[in-house]
């Protein structure tokens, strides 16, 4: 308890983090079979293995994807990520085919991708169920955001996704 009788905040410490898992941190992540990615930044590159492009997410090296086939960005003004396609041969998300210049699809947790042969989720952290009043900490005020940043232990992102993928 601190001076005010509330609760002192819980922090994790190296030791607390069970051998094998490590501590996670992103806006979003992208799970597929195969891979998962954590969103760690505004705008998120998707394309195809190749020695003269370097995307953030590598989907395969299959020719039907393109080097730089698709972008997932965060609209600050919408408050929402988005994609936004580039390669010739679309995305299919939510069973909707997405060609390139297509204006930007906004997003949902557990949205279902299909880019060429490979599916994979877009999910996002779970909203917190009551929101707590900000804790003063010397003369700043603390308020924690559920989308801006998720701190989670790999394990329970597994147990979250492999309901979801079926893995």
């Amino acid at each position: 308890m601190d001076g005010d009788g509330e609760p002192e905040g819980e922090e994790l410490e190296p030791q607390d983090i069970p051998e094998g898992d490590e501590l996670r941190v992103g806006f979003a992540k992208l799970q597929g079979k195969d891979f998962e990615y954590f969103v760690q930044k505004y705008n998120v590159s998707l394309g195809r293995k190749s020695k003269s492009s370097n995307v953030d997410v590598v989907l395969g090296d299959n020719m039907n994807l393109s080097r730089h086939h698709a972008s997932i960005i965060y609209n600050f003004d919408k408050k929402r990520f988005e994609l936004v396609v580039h390669g010739k041969n679309g995305v299919t998300v939510r069973e909707q085919f997405l060609a390139p210049g297509h204006e930007p699809f906004g997003l949902h947790s557990q949205d279902l991708f299909r880019v060429g042969d490979v599916s994979f989720y877009f999910l996002l952290p779970p909203k917190p169920a009551k929101a707590k009043r900000p804790r003063e900490l010397g003369s700043y005020w603390v308020e924690w955001s559920a989308w801006l940043i998720l701190f989670e232990c790999s394990y329970s992102w597994q147990i979250f996704t492999s309901l979801l993928v079926g893995t």
